[in-house]
């Protein structure tokens, strides 16, 4: 009898060592656990973190981009615009030439009608 209590306390201690084996196991599962989830997270938070980074880059440079292209847009509009004030400027100073030609040759047709009738004048003055 004595014989069985002594297997019996040494089977519930190795009961016992065995929960505890297990417990422990259990708790480093856990903590492994925790850790795994922590480092997850921190990756997860990462690559959040450089999607938003990488979005920002690419709207800086389609900004700059497109900042750029209307400095050119606005560039060759004033270019335009200059080009078509020099070409009206040109076309005035052309206008103002011709004018000033026409005007030139009618005096001189006036000028040469008024010889032309003084000569017969004369002309007939000496007949």
């Amino acid at each position: 009898r004595q014989q069985d209590a002594r297997v019996a306390r040494a089977k519930g201690r190795a009961a016992k060592a065995k929960q505890r084996a297990a417990k422990v196991e259990k708790a480093k599962r856990n903590r492994e656990a925790k850790v795994a989830s922590r480092k997850k997270a921190a990756q997860a938070r990462a690559d959040s973190k450089r999607r938003a980074s990488e979005a920002k880059a690419a709207q800086a440079q389609r900004k700059k981009e497109k900042r750029i292209a209307n400095e050119a847009a606005k560039k060759l509009a004033r270019q335009k615009a200059l080009d078509a004030r020099a070409a009206t400027k040109k076309a005035q100073i052309e206008k103002k030439k011709r004018n000033a030609a026409a005007a030139s040759a009618a005096r001189k047709k006036a000028a040469d009608a008024r010889k032309e009738a003084a000569r017969k004048r004369a002309a007939r003055r000496r007949r």
